[in-house]
């Protein structure tokens, strides 16, 4: 997750560059907008081993309580599903390789300048409406992705 605008003060008499302090800038009439949607940050770890940074945000009002699930045993799909009676129906994501921040870094464990890629989601349900918008970033010295592709009659026939 890459914040749009940080923290921190212009040059002034105590420093001649500055001081970036690296914190986010909340946009808190877009957060009333959106009803204070949840964000859940994880780190996911196999083997005790730091693996995806991820951070999904939720429209709070649909799922009262979200913050008080356990999202360490049970999958945030099942507990939309089984919880809320959220089905979720399609997810949109976008892949690009990136080079994490030195937070970042030290969050995964890894060295300075390591390369991740960067996991952009969009999950809507099966109304179509948005249900969850995430990012994540994947390790990029443990990171293995399988793509299967297949053709179906109706794409062929669309292309055709």
């Amino acid at each position: 997750w890459q914040p749009t605008f940080v923290a921190g003060v212009p040059p002034d008499y105590f420093s001649a560059t500055g001081q970036l302090w690296g914190n986010p800038l909340y946009d808190w009439d877009r957060h009333r907008a959106t009803g204070y949607a949840w964000w859940i940050d994880r780190l996911r770890s196999t083997d005790g081993e730091p693996l995806v940074m991820d951070i999904a945000n939720l429209p709070a009002a649909r799922f009262p309580g979200l913050e008080t699930k356990d999202l360490v045993t049970r999958s945030l799909y099942d507990v939309l599903r089984e919880d809320y009676g959220c089905r979720v129906a399609t997810a949109d994501e976008t892949l690009e390789p990136v080079i994490l921040t030195p937070t970042e870094c030290q969050s995964l464990g890894v060295p300075p300048h390591a390369p991740a890629l960067l996991i952009r989601r969009l999950t809507r349900d099966v109304d179509d409406a948005i249900v969850e918008s995430a990012t994540a970033l994947l390790r990029g010295d443990r990171a293995r992705l399988l793509l299967k592709r297949r053709s179906s009659d109706a794409w062929l026939e669309s292309v055709a």
